[in-house]
This record gives structure tokens, sequence and C-alpha cells, in this order.
């Protein structure tokens, strides 16, 4: 009996899954919770924004965090700071905290951050 057809079909599935899985990720959830919930909170009067996420990508380990910590920051096109935020999101995309206290007490810490411009 061959096993490498079953096997070469395996990988294949899994490969195939693999940007259904990205997207899926505890890491993109807290994310699109916690931009959502800073636009809402801090650029509602904001017609469109562009997000670039700066540091941090999906990884097998991200699977394993109960929260995360992400810094915001909102940019006008000419490049001014109007907003800033630490949101802290669970792996489930529910935001648990967004505030801003002083950019120095977060930054390092934060899992990753994240720039929007509007």
């Amino acid at each position: 009996m061959s096993f490498h057809k079953p096997l070469a079909l395996v990988g294949v599935a899994i490969l195939a899954s693999a940007p259904f899985l990205a997207q899926a990720s505890p890491l993109h959830k807290a994310t699109n919770a916690c931009v959502s919930a800073f636009v809402d909170t801090y650029l509602s009067q904001a017609r469109k924004v562009r997000v670039r996420v700066v540091d941090g990508a999906a990884s097998p380990l991200d699977y394993f965090p109960k929260q995360f910590t992400i810094a915001l920051s909102a940019y006008t096109r000419s490049g001014k700071e109007v907003a800033t935020a630490r949101c802290v999101a669970s792996n489930k995309g529910q935001v648990l905290v967004l505030d801003n206290p002083p950019v120095e007490e977060y930054l390092a810490t934060a899992d990753f951050v994240v720039g929007l411009k509007r």
C-alpha cells in the first residue's frame, strides 16, 4: 500500500487552507477589533482611513497568546499625528482596553504597531 498519494492530498489540503487560517488568526481578529474601535472612538469624522501594520506578522505562535497589546497612531496626509491609543484585545477579537496613556508607557511592550492615515 502506498502512502504517498494520501500524504500528498493532505499536504495540498493544508496548503490550500493556509490563506483562510491566516485571515482567521487571533492576531488578525485582535487587529481588526482594535482598528475598528480606534476609528470609531478617535476618528469618527474621518470618511476614509488607510491602515498599515508596522510590526508583526502572523505565525503559528500567534495562536497561543490570550491577548495582544497594539499601539495605534493616526496621521493626516501631511504626516501630522492626530491621535494615539493603546488597545488590548483578546485572541477572539474582543477589545478589552482602549485608552491613550503616554506612548512611552506601552510602545516598548506592544506586540505590534498600527499606523492609520486619513
